[in-house]
């Protein structure tokens, strides 16, 4: 008896089992990189993108003579080298009062500044001509306008310096007034695009965009119903796909502005989550639309739980977890990354993605060959078996996501390693029999031991964590039987001789688990007689062979 109350006084030392709230974990900083790639490689391809011209009405159309075609065409076949001199003569055809001439120079202007690699901006820039893209952005001509705003757009899509100079002189507000005006879906997607460009470059930006009013102009754009074409003054009969060009450049602009850290002001980005829940259950857009709400939405549960509940109260989540087995990647990593937010969040907010078979298709994505999104599969399942028993049960009943979780502990790269550690050492705390009985059946144990050599504090440490957890609940069965099937497993598989040696580890953590851990042995009432390791007959109890290995406990 004395000894048993050592034991117990000892043990109150040592730090107790994960909670759930512990156990979830935020996402590290340096994962968001998946989106800064992204984007820097949309900002190239944006730049330079060749896109059809506005087909105006006849009231809108210039005539361009001739004769200033030819002078317009020579500037456009000389070398880089001969235009960039020849630039003084262009802002003066841009300042003059001829009509052909203003439109047929900024035209050349926004061809060079559309150029792939290396544009002129700051050669354009110091000629002087924003204020006049300015001016020429607020007539009442819609060719005109899209001209200017697409030179426009390519400044900004330019370095910190480059966008900052669009921004001070007075383009926003136009582009902000543009967008509520009656002109052409051209015209309105080019002034999102700008503003897209400049939410992108710095937080500060985004910010002045937000007080400026861009997120109240851009949420009716979002609308999109079969048919319905903006007011773009033609008859072609291709309204439908200008309108969801011009929806595809409004979903990445507001992605942007709710992107980036500090987050921006929740009150006024969240409003834009009515109209992306009703865009995002629109069937049949483009992958980029549906990649694009996914990464806004991640953005706006990537935070506190009262966000994480906005979010959930706006409706999206069911489809937004059946976008996790779109064939596409640019869906389904963002969607992947927003349903990792979610069940960062309390066990009720974590269980809405558990109800819309939200297990099942992450499990899915373990397989995938990127490596990016293997880690962050496991990272949302760790949170997800950081929840309530019953939410754990149903990660662990699924024997294709613990298959391959246990596979990926020796079968993986280092970091996802980790993030398997974790999902499945959470699976051992705050869970039912049943499903430490199930890990078991899987040779969780036999990874965990392999593992106790790990050079990896983290990894160390949860796989102590993941052995006291299923260590205790065979003190339960200890119980009944009088020993502690997996105490014997343990020290079958020789672990109990390296947890031994953790005691004297240089991390103190290590080591006061490998203590803790320890005591379960020093108390065992292993040996290698007939009844020293049990099996679960067909009635549930348990029978003692001395064969006993980590198949043969059956549920």
């Amino acid at each position: 008896m004395a000894s048993r109350d050592k034991q117990d006084s000892r043990k109150k030392e040592f730090k107790k089992s994960l909670d759930s709230e512990t156990a979830r974990r935020k996402r590290e900083e340096n994962s968001i990189g998946i989106r800064k790639s992204a984007r820097e490689e949309l900002m190239l391809k944006r730049r330079g993108i060749v896109q059809p011209s506005v087909i105006p009405s006849p009231s809108y159309q210039i005539v361009v003579p001739p004769e200033v075609q030819e002078q317009f065409q020579k500037y456009e076949n000389e070398t880089m080298e001969n235009k960039i001199k020849n630039l003084p003569g262009l802002v003066t055809a841009l300042n003059s009062n001829d009509q052909a001439y203003v439109y047929s120079s900024l035209v050349q202007f926004r061809k060079l500044l559309s150029i792939h690699a290396n544009p002129p901006i700051d050669q354009v820039i110091e000629c002087g001509i924003i204020p006049k893209l300015n001016q020429l952005l607020q007539c009442n001509n819609p060719k005109v306008q899209f001209e200017s705003a697409w030179a426009l757009t390519n400044i900004a899509s330019g370095n910190n310096r480059q966008t900052q100079t669009v921004i001070e002189s007075g383009s926003v507000p136009i582009f902000i007034q543009l967008l509520c005006t009656e002109t052409t879906d051209e015209v309105k997607e080019q002034c999102a695009w700008a503003l897209g460009n400049i939410a992108g470059d710095t937080v500060d930006s985004r910010n002045y965009l937000l007080k400026s009013g861009a997120m109240n102009a851009l949420i009716p754009l979002l609308h999109y119903s079969e048919g319905n074409g903006a007011n773009d003054n033609n008859n072609n009969g291709d309204n439908s796909d200008r309108r969801i060009s011009l929806i595809q450049n409004i979903a990445w602009t507001v992605s942007n502005l709710c992107r980036g850290k500090p987050q921006p002001d929740f009150s006024i980005v969240s409003q834009c989550l009515p109209a992306i829940n009703e865009l995002i259950n629109v069937d049949n857009l483009p992958s980029e639309i549906y990649g694009d709400l996914c990464w806004a939405l991640s953005y706006l549960c990537d935070g506190p739980n009262t966000k994480i509940q906005t979010v959930i109260d706006s409706g999206v989540v069911p489809r937004l977890v059946k976008l996790l087995e779109y064939p596409e990647s640019i869906v389904f990593t963002p969607a992947l990354r927003a349903v990792g937010n979610i069940v960062t969040g309390e066990s009720a907010q974590t269980q809405v993605v558990i109800d819309n078979n939200g297990v099942e298709l992450i499990t899915r994505l373990l397989s995938v060959q990127k490596k990016s999104i293997r880690k962050e599969s496991c990272w949302a399942l760790s949170n997800i078996t950081a929840g309530e028993p019953s939410q754990i049960d149903v990660v662990v009943s699924n024997p294709k996501t613990v298959t391959t979780l246990i596979s990926l502990l020796s079968h993986s790269e280092h970091d996802i390693k980790r993030e398997a550690c974790w999902a499945l050492s959470n699976s051992t705390n705050n869970s039912s029999s049943k499903s430490i009985q199930t890990l078991v059946r899987h040779n969780i144990l036999k990874h965990f031991v392999d593992l106790l050599n790990s050079q990896d504090l983290v990894i160390l440490k949860i796989v102590l964590e993941g052995l006291i957890n299923i260590v205790k609940e065979g003190e339960k069965i200890k119980t009944k039987t009088g020993v502690n099937p997996y105490v014997n497993l343990i020290t079958e598989l020789e672990g109990e001789s390296i947890i031994y040696d953790l005691q004297q580890h240089q991390s103190k953590d290590v080591y006061k688990k490998a203590v803790e851990l320890i005591l379960f042995f020093e108390n065992s009432d292993y040996s290698d007689s007939e009844n020293s390791e049990p099996n679960i007959n067909q009635n549930g109890q348990y029978e003692f062979s001395s064969n006993y290995n980590s198949n043969s406990i059956n549920i």
